[in-house]
């Protein structure tokens, strides 16, 4: 039995992977073996869930509104995701839940510099994924993976920065318009919602479950003593 736990030194979102275990029943639970607590795993699958859903989004959306993408960068532009989401799907359900929460963030972060890097006009989109990618990190691993993403993200930017400013990067031979940016950015921030809305869900499970074992230990302790002050009793009264 997995029961989250509550302390003042934890926030919220770190109620999701503060697990108390009992000794007797760890091997029941292979996300836990793995490194990953029950709930943590199933919030990464709705995450992942959650990108497929809003990537798909993009990919019918944007040639409804602009028809200037070549077919190869339409291709591009989305197929990489696709790979990268139904792979840690994969190791999800393999048991591999740590490897696949850090290969969807690397991953997804990596093929978000090079569209970056190849298609101007996708800064605001970026940065917006680069949010979501720490949001993940954050509420799937832990605060250093969530530290460490926001890092790797900041040096990808400027070094970007860096490389544009000095004409290094290869010349795009095509910009997203308008038209595109729109639904990329929109739907990067719904996705941004999306993320928080399936946390609090979880938070406020795991809160509810914490609740329910406070409250089955004290009728516990409150039924032991009663038995206690009962066992007292007929000791007493078995003198007399």
């Amino acid at each position: 039995h997995i029961a989250a736990t509550w302390s003042p030194s934890f926030s919220p979102c770190e109620t999701l992977w503060a697990v108390n275990l009992k000794p007797s029943r760890q091997a029941d639970s292979a996300a836990v073996l793995m490194g990953l607590g029950e709930t943590r795993a199933k919030l990464l699958e709705h995450c992942i869930w959650l990108l497929l859903a809003t990537t798909t989004l993009g990919l019918v959306t944007v040639p409804l509104v602009t028809s200037d993408i070549p077919l190869i960068a339409y291709v591009l532009g989305f197929f990489p995701f696709y790979l990268v989401y139904i792979g840690g799907l994969l190791l999800l359900r393999s048991g591999r839940a740590r490897a696949a929460a850090w290969t969807l963030v690397l991953s997804t972060l990596v093929l978000q510099m090079f569209a970056n890097a190849l298609y101007p006009g996708l800064a605001e989109q970026a940065l917006v994924s680069f949010i979501n990618l720490i949001l993940i990190a954050g509420f799937t691993l832990n605060r250093g993976a969530a530290i460490f993403t926001t890092l790797a993200a900041s040096t990808g930017v400027i070094v970007y920065l860096v490389l544009r400013q000095q004409q290094l990067l290869l010349a795009p031979s095509m910009g997203p318009t308008i038209g595109s940016r729109i639904p990329a950015v929109s739907i990067t921030v719904l996705t941004t919602g999306g993320l928080v809305v399936i946390a609090l869900k979880h938070v406020t499970h795991a809160l509810n479950r914490e609740r329910l074992a406070k409250s089955e230990a004290l009728r516990s302790s409150m039924s032991l003593a009663r038995a206690l002050e009962d066992n007292a009793l007929r000791a007493r009264l078995s003198k007399h």
